[in-house]
């Protein structure tokens, strides 16, 4: 196994997708943001974007996600067909948003990454209440959303479905050490060849 987790994506075949997905509270921004700088990548961040279009006012309700979605989905569709590397991050839990952005990046990279950001639920309620709103960019979670976002995928059908997605790259971290790098809790390569 690698030495680095984020050795994965320093030697993949350009150009490369990397979709960053979990509850929020979890560090996804802090991965996404550490491939970024690694690969030189373009980053979508469905924080920034939500901030971009609706601004401190933001409402999470349908529209909003629906919008969200397709303006990142522009964008993302944008950015791959200028050949570039691309790094998505947002929470992602439904398999059919998730499905929307493989799709998009299947035709258009040479690889395709997810990674699930896991986190120990004190070490996320720690940081989402200890953060400060400007250390946290963007982002206005907090632990109820947390709870709320982790209630509707245990009792949604995406439950566990990210094992299920076979045609795509898959890691799963372990993003609960706050001084120390994500541990990898599972890697699965996916072979086009087969």
């Amino acid at each position: 196994m690698s030495s680095q987790w984020f050795d994965f994506f320093v030697k993949t075949k350009k150009p490369v997708t990397i979709i960053v997905c979990g509850l929020p509270g979890v560090g996804k921004s802090t991965i996404a943001r550490k491939i970024v700088l690694k690969i030189f990548a373009l980053w979508l961040s469905t924080d920034n974007e939500g901030y971009i279009l609706f601004g401190e006012n933001r409402k999470y309700d349908e529209r909003y996600y629906q919008k969200l979605y397709e303006h990142m989905h522009m964008l993302a569709q944008d950015t791959l067909r200028s050949k570039n590397n691309l790094v998505i991050d947002g929470t992602f839990l439904e398999t059919k948003i998730r499905q929307k952005f493989i799709d998009l990046a299947r035709r258009f990279s040479k690889e395709v990454w997810i990674i699930y950001v896991k986190c120990r639920e004190e070490v996320v309620k720690k940081r989402l209440v200890n953060a400060l709103s400007w250390q946290r960019n963007c982002s206005d979670a907090d632990f109820l959303i947390y709870l709320d976002k982790k209630k509707k995928l245990l009792n949604s059908d995406d439950y566990g479905v990210l094992d299920k997605e076979l045609n795509v790259n898959l890691m799963i971290l372990d993003n609960s050490f706050d001084k120390k790098e994500p541990k990898i809790l599972f890697v699965r390569r996916y072979n086009e060849n087969l």
